[in-house]
């Protein structure tokens, strides 16, 4: 676990830091990544979770773009070419796309650069499930929590991320039995609308660390009680679905229906009614 978040740093470090910069902007410095160089640079910022955007002219002068206003000060920027802003979106990716589309209009040779980037984005979460792959005969519900980090690549394949998921389940009056789970997985998004994204993942890696006390019967009949603790890795392809409802650029409420069904475990007897609820933000 160490090294995995040890390497997770690095990548992240070494990826934003050959294109940062400092400007100075109305008297502000503000450190900036560069997304395209030309005619004009397109540079940004991301500040409390929000993203700033900045244009450089070649006199070096510096134009932060406003949300109410950006297509009239784009309109301005490219005046001396017939692109039209108004079907730009205020987003990294389409500021970059027009900006590198006015500086291949000014200069044939102009060469439109990958800024492929890893994205991280983090969620705490919590909510229920009936564990249902243990055997649980009254059916009763168990209290759960945890955190996950999804990784994406922004411009490759942005709908795509794989992710590590930290829960605990805790234990109950009806059986003492509770487990801590560190899960790899699979997910592909689906745009519903304009602020809903749905998305069926897979679990395909668990590793459990159990604790519980049960009743055991013998050949003869006998009950017994059995406290264990016991660790277990499994390759599960658990199966779930979700949905991403957008509140901010980077932030999401996310709802998740889990362990529907298991390729290479069986289910004890009861569907699943393992529900999350949680909050996904961009780092």
């Amino acid at each position: 676990m160490k090294y995995l978040s040890l390497i997770l740093v690095c990548l992240c470090f070494t990826l934003t830091l050959s294109s940062q910069e400092q400007i100075v902007i109305e008297g502000e410095t503000v450190d900036v990544i560069t997304e395209a160089n030309g005619k004009l640079d397109f540079l940004y910022k991301l500040e409390d979770r929000t993203y700033r955007y900045f244009i450089r002219k070649e006199d070096n002068t510096i134009i932060e773009l406003k949300g109410d206003e950006y297509k009239e000060q784009l309109a301005r920027l490219v005046s001396d070419t017939n692109l039209s802003p108004e079907k730009v979106k205020f987003t990294k990716t389409g500021l970059k796309k027009f900006v590198d589309a006015y500086n291949k209009k000014r200069d044939v040779n102009y060469q439109i650069t990958d800024t492929s980037r890893v994205e991280f984005w983090l969620m705490p979460f919590a909510g229920i499930t009936n564990n249902p792959f243990i055997t649980n005969e009254t059916n009763s519900l168990f209290g759960q929590f945890g955190a996950e980090i999804e990784i994406r690549e922004r411009n490759i394949s942005p709908r795509s991320a794989v992710y590590m998921k930290v829960r605990h389940v805790l234990n109950n009056d009806d059986l003492d039995y509770s487990t801590t789970e560190i899960a790899l997985g699979y997910r592909y998004r689906f745009k519903l609308s304009e602020k809903f994204y749905m998305f069926p993942d897979v679990k395909f890696a668990t590793l459990n660390f159990v604790n519980a006390t049960l009743p055991v019967e013998d050949e003869e009949g006998e009950i017994s009680i059995l406290n264990f603790r016991d660790t277990n890795f499994d390759v599960p392809f658990i199966f779930g679905i979700g949905l991403d409802y957008q509140i901010s650029e980077t932030g999401f409420i996310t709802f998740n229906f889990n362990e529907i069904v298991a390729a290479n475990l069986k289910n004890q007897g009861n569907f699943s009614t393992n529900f999350t609820l949680g909050y996904r933000f961009s780092l």
